[in-house]
């Protein structure tokens, strides 16, 4: 006997309700977003990252961020919000595909170069030393009280003549660190060093400051304030001293020697310096 429609009927739904063995829905994965950032005046703020454009998720210079239940496919992650002094290596949006229920990575490289600041000192208020970027904005007061100050080679330090006793005419060789923390005295009259330490001028590889000590001649130390040498007699006036780009030779102005007669430069030795000495009359 012949099963009836509504018998067949019957059948055919239990067969639909009760067979098959894969799931016919998509799966869905993470993806991993993680950001390594090298160099210097990393972003301050970090970054944004964005999956398929849609809304982004804060990410630190050197961190990571997980964003989940994504579908299978190809997704676009974006990093955004990198500073003007950064740049990301590599693809950006990066496309990261999804194939299982499981964690896929998106990694990017950052590299950030150092931003030339502007060192200064000013008698606003608070009076003392300040940084400023190149385009006059962002004033930093470093709390720190000084004149002179001048960069190191690597930016890592500031050094700066530090009134000890101004109205007699004392002033320390310090050192600070760009930050501003951890300002060392370099020369003081307290310790056996010179009187006065006044226009600090950095050697091209960090090692030693040049500066006018005494009032009227030319020094040099190391910035450990080692090796405590003066280059000149305080005989005359010497001031403005300056390296040379190779570190051999320093330069600085004087009143109280003259050359050939023709104002050409002459050379004179010292324990470990070569001077060139430029001359300044006064008619």
């Amino acid at each position: 006997m012949k099963p009836s429609r509504w018998c067949r009927a019957g059948l055919l739904l239990c067969a639909v309700a009760c067979g098959g063995s894969e799931p016919t829905g998509p799966f869905t994965g993470n993806i991993e977003v993680t950001a390594s950032s090298t160099g210097a005046d990393l972003d301050p703020d970090g970054y944004t990252v964005a999956v398929d454009g849609a809304a982004g998720q804060s990410l630190a210079v050197n961190g990571t961020v997980t964003f989940s239940q994504f579908g299978a496919g190809v997704h676009n992650v974006a990093l955004g919000g990198v500073a003007g002094n950064c740049a990301v290596g590599g693809q950006n949006p990066a496309a990261v595909t999804v194939t299982s229920a499981a964690k896929v990575h998106a990694a990017f490289q950052i590299i950030c170069a150092r931003i030339a600041k502007i060192l200064f000192e000013s008698d606003r208020d608070p009076a003392g030393l300040y940084l400023l970027n190149p385009d006059g904005s962002s004033p930093v007061a470093l709390d720190l009280v000084g004149y002179e100050p001048t960069s190191s080679p690597d930016y890592k330090r500031i050094a700066f003549s530090s009134a000890a006793a101004p109205e007699i005419g004392i002033n320390f060789l310090v050192i600070a660190h760009a930050d501003w923390s951890t300002p060392q005295v370099i020369t003081s009259p307290f310790s056996g060093g010179v009187v006065n330490a006044y226009s600090p001028s950095w050697s091209p590889d960090g090692s030693k400051i040049v500066f006018k000590c005494n009032l009227l001649a030319i020094c040099v130390v190391d910035t450990t304030g080692a090796n405590l040498v003066p280059l000149t007699a305080s005989s005359g006036y010497d001031f403005q001293p300056g390296w040379s780009p190779d570190g051999a030779k320093i330069a600085f102005t004087t009143t109280a020697r003259t050359t050939s007669g023709h104002g050409h430069p002459t050379a004179r030795k010292s324990p470990s310096t070569a001077i060139v000495m430029g001359t300044s009359k006064c008619t």
